[in-house]
């Protein structure tokens, strides 16, 4: 499996000129001023708010290359493994290309950061300056405000389908990974107005890279810049 890093270099000059104020985010109806807050103690955060503060922390220091992320075990056992910085940016440019979000878009973010989901979630909303809702990670989402995209896993996306159905209105465009889907869970996709796109990838992958849009497609599309080749057994490489 090959990918093309090089597109991405002019991206990295503009991320390493955000400032943590650009950024629009909003904790459960409040607004934080990360210029303030990056020079606060961690001990007035909740833990999975904790979580987020560290990323983005992480993000905005220049001299941070490489992340660390506890792989899902789906490949063998569960591991810790290193992202370059590099692939990061191509991965959540790559995404914003294929969904096109623009700037000032919205994002809720209701997927942990400690795990890749949510974390790419996080960094797209940066490189896209998008405003981003952020609630802590939960079976049940919630969202007051209706936003343009967002990322579950199909235990929220069935948690909605049977309890808060009319959620599915404030969601916009919605990437479902994590897991596969069965037949009826497709049927009842068809029947909402949202956009809901099925990911392919792992946390070894960066996230996602190949998409399907569920209803109207049989096939995953590759992300732009994302090349695939099949070797010894069908494996793809």
């Amino acid at each position: 499996m090959a990918k093309n890093y090089g597109y991405v270099m002019p991206y990295i000059g503009i991320v390493n000129n955000l400032i943590p104020s650009m950024l629009h985010l909003r904790f459960n109806k409040e607004d934080w001023q990360w210029q303030e807050a990056f020079t606060k103690s961690e001990d007035s955060l909740a833990p999975w708010e904790k979580h987020v503060y560290r990323r983005l922390k992480s993000f905005f220091d220049p001299s941070i290359q490489y992340f660390s992320f506890q792989t899902s075990g789906s490949t063998g056992k569960a591991k810790n493994i290193s992202i370059q910085r590099a692939q990061i940016l191509a991965s959540a440019q790559a995404s914003l290309t294929f969904f096109k979000l623009t700037p000032g878009q919205r994002v809720l973010l209701c997927l942990s950061t400690e795990h890749i989901g949510g974390c790419m979630l996080l960094y797209r909303a940066i490189l896209g300056q998008l405003e981003v809702f952020v609630t802590e990670p939960s079976r049940s989402v919630y969202c007051e405000t209706a936003v343009d995209f967002t990322s579950l896993v199909p235990l929220q996306f069935h948690a909605l389908r049977k309890n808060n159905p009319e959620q599915f209105n404030q969601l916009g465009t919605i990437l479902l990974g994590g897991s596969p889907i069965d037949q009826d869970t497709e049927s009842f996709i068809q029947s909402l107005n949202n956009k809901v796109y099925q990911s392919f990838g792992m946390t070894e992958t960066v996230s996602h890279i190949a998409l399907r849009k569920v209803g109207s497609e049989s096939a995953y599309t590759c992300l732009p810049n994302v090349f695939v080749a099949k070797g010894d057994q069908d494996r793809l490489l």
